[in-house]
């Protein structure tokens, strides 16, 4: 799993929008989505610190969505256009 800073990346896909919230829901209800780059880069870096449980999910519009999925936390990282 390759991880870059700077315009954040995983494995060569630049990195626009992160969830970080509590099991159970994705929705915004157990935690938050964010777009700005500081949340971002703290979120890929938090991910990072876990990629050996990084999983890429490929989306139907072609991108991508990296995934960390702990007992108490998620981690998503989408690419452009994934979460519209």
């Amino acid at each position: 799993m390759e991880i870059t800073f700077g315009v954040p990346t995983i494995n060569g896909h630049a990195i626009v929008k992160v969830y970080s919230g509590k099991p159970g829901c994705g929705c915004g209800c157990n935690g938050k989505y964010f777009e700005d780059a500081r949340n971002i880069a703290r979120v890929v870096g938090l991910m990072a610190e876990k990629a050996h449980q990084m999983t890429e999910i490929d989306a139907s519009n072609g991108g991508k969505i990296f995934a960390v999925e702990t007992a108490n936390r998620y981690f998503w990282a989408a690419t452009e256009g994934v979460w519209g």
